[in-house]
């Protein structure tokens, strides 16, 4: 005697339950071997996405991949492999210096690092001086030019484009050096320490170190000038390397966040300083958090030494060669924003 056979025995000395007639009858086919086809139809329907709901639940919880069997017992069991994709990223609402840099570091951390002998290309707006650029010469109001030019990631080269075609020329070596740091060469570049503090102790001992200019003592006016120094010679720096610009940017008591719109009319997050009546402000795109540009306008007026149509140092008692320059508030000294700024693989390339 089979076991439906024996349960259906045992059934007849069972009293029937009335209260529930649909279920009794499908109960006792069951046992009989006859599943009614409208409840097997609703039982294969049901069945199999609860199983697989089941198993992809737990494989979402505990962080893997399941093989699942295809209901051959005789086969291995299934094996679990890790998934190998990054952490969350963990972003905050920007409201102060320092949730800014907290955000632009963890972007930085996915951020992919360019080949050497890949090309920077970078699309910037600005507005149009009557005289050489110097950071002391009042704009033209409401004049927009662009211009575009690649730099290739270790700094060798750059290029820009002239009557139409595309021109490289050799920095020979570097780019300069502006204003607290030595000729911007790649290896130099890649040799500054992306923590905030360290990088911080070292600019702090470089500008110390100029013969001088500073006397030994350096304010945070004088960190906030060197930073913007750095970035306006090298608008695109590796992205880690900018978050801890940021982050020594925040630690500064001079320096303020605020919202700002650009020259072309784009919301970015602005770092600014106020000081002798000039307001210096750096851009920052609100999603990549890459450097975006910068403006420098005036909130009050003054008047100030001028040797070669540039400010001099506040520090620095004018000569009797000096001319004067007097700059009015609301005068715009520099404005310009980063439309483009991408890694392309030679210059003249823009995608």
């Amino acid at each position: 005697m089979d076991e439906l056979t024996l349960l259906a025995d045992m059934r007849k000395d069972v009293p029937p339950d009335t209260r529930y007639p649909a279920a009794h009858r499908a109960l006792m086919a069951e046992i009989a071997g006859g599943v009614p086809t409208s409840l097997q139809r609703i039982r294969q329907r049901a069945r199999r996405p609860i199983l697989i709901s089941v198993v992809l639940a737990g494989a979402v919880a505990a962080g893997t991949i399941v093989a699942v069997n295809s209901g051959n017992e005789r086969h291995a069991p299934p094996r679990a492999f890790p998934v190998t994709t990054a952490p969350p990223l963990r972003l905050v609402a920007v409201t102060s210096p320092m949730a800014l840099a907290a955000n632009a570091t963890s972007v930085a951390q996915r951020t992919p690092v360019p080949a050497a002998t890949q090309w920077v290309y970078v699309k910037q707006e600005s507005t149009i001086s009557h005289a050489p650029p110097s950071g002391a010469m009042a704009q033209v109001p409401g004049s927009h030019q662009t211009k575009e030019t690649w730099t290739r990631v270790d700094v060798l080269y750059v290029a820009s484009v002239q009557h139409g075609k595309t021109v490289v020329t050799s920095t020979h070596g570097g780019m300069g050096d502006p204003i607290g740091w030595p000729a911007i060469s790649y290896s130099y570049l890649n040799s500054l320490p992306t923590d905030p503090n360290a990088l911080l102790g070292l600019m702090r001992h470089t500008l110390a170190s100029f013969p001088g200019l500073y006397k030994g003592k350096v304010t945070d006016n004088d960190i906030f000038d060197s930073v913007i120094a750095l970035m306006e010679n090298y608008p695109v720096l590796p992205a880690r390397l900018n978050a801890a610009l940021y982050g020594i940017l925040a630690q500064l008591k001079v320096v303020h966040l605020e919202q700002a719109s650009d020259i072309a009319g784009r919301k970015v997050l602005s770092l600014y300083q106020i000081q002798d009546g000039m307001k210096r402000a750096i851009f920052i795109n609100p999603t990549s958090y890459a450097y975006a540009g910068q403006k420098i306008i005036m909130v009050a007026d003054r008047t100030s030494h001028d040797l070669g149509g540039t400010v001099t140092s506040h520090r620095k008692v004018p000569s009797p060669q000096e001319s004067s320059l007097t700059l009015h508030k609301g005068e715009v000294l520099n404005d310009e924003a980063i439309l483009v700024s991408k890694i392309v693989n030679a210059p003249g390339v823009r995608s």
